[in-house]
């Protein structure tokens, strides 16, 4: 009977291990015990590949399987399907199918994963660059802008003298596969362009407004007095106040 027992568990063990020795089974869970009868009683479950189906019998990943009227099987199942099986071990060593249902979908391995993770950050990366060296040349524009005029930039170059350093170490960061650095420096350098842009446009409106201040004050100075040297002396003034405001 110990030679029998044994010859089972073997036939078994050797059935199971074969199979997913070569990759074909995957998820495997294997339970034996022996009955009062002192016979080998036990569960397989595992995933694999149906090769063949037949009537009473089904082919799974190398590994025969029996199926009768208690086995319960997804419609559907055909030859090259992944499935779910749950069987129980026969006497003989044989496997009789409790279940057999398509298998859910494989997750990716964590290494395909991660390969992903680095791809969206090296997307978003390149997205943050792109935006910072736009903020950039809007910035530049701006401040051109302004100075031709003759507005003050002082402010304005200063906050774009700092996006441009910021946009050279994201660059340095990206190129290095520095991803998550990357983006952060780069939209640190678009927030200091906006800044740029809008002290330009401010010191732009400051001169406008400057400048319609001291028509206003010629026009009352002529207005009140008629006196053009006083309406003079005023201008002076008025610009002396608006260098003032400048600096």
């Amino acid at each position: 009977m110990f030679d029998s027992l044994v010859t089972v568990v073997l036939a078994i063990v050797s059935l199971v291990v074969g199979a997913v020795s070569d990759g074909s089974v995957q998820d495997l869970r294997l339970e034996l015990e022996l009955n009062q009868a002192g016979m080998v009683i036990g569960e397989v479950e595992f995933i694999g590949t149906v090769e063949e189906i037949s009537a009473g019998t089904w082919m799974v990943s190398g590994m025969t399987v029996q199926v009768d009227v208690s086995t319960q099987l997804d419609q559907g199942l055909s030859v090259g399907d992944e499935v779910r099986v749950e069987a129980m071990v026969l006497a003989e060593g044989g496997l009789l199918a409790r279940e057999i249902e398509l298998a859910e979908e494989v997750e990716a391995p964590a290494q395909d994963e991660e390969e992903e993770d680095l791809e969206e950050e090296q997307a978003e990366a390149q997205q943050a660059l792109a935006k910072a060296a736009a903020a950039i040349a809007e910035a530049q524009a701006a401040i051109d802008e302004a100075s031709a005029a003759g507005a003050d930039v002082s402010e304005a170059q200063a906050s774009l003298d700092e996006a441009n350093q910021l946009y050279t170490a994201a660059q340095a960061a990206f190129d290095s596969g520095r991803f998550e650095d990357a983006k952060d420096l780069a939209q640190n350098a678009a927030e200091a362009a906006d800044e740029a842009s809008e002290a330009a446009e401010e010191a732009l409106e400051e001169l406008d407004e400057c400048a319609e201040e001291d028509d206003e004050d010629d026009e009352d100075d002529e207005d009140e007095d008629g006196d053009e040297d006083e309406a003079d002396e005023n201008d002076e003034e008025d610009v002396d106040a608006c260098e003032s405001h400048d600096d």
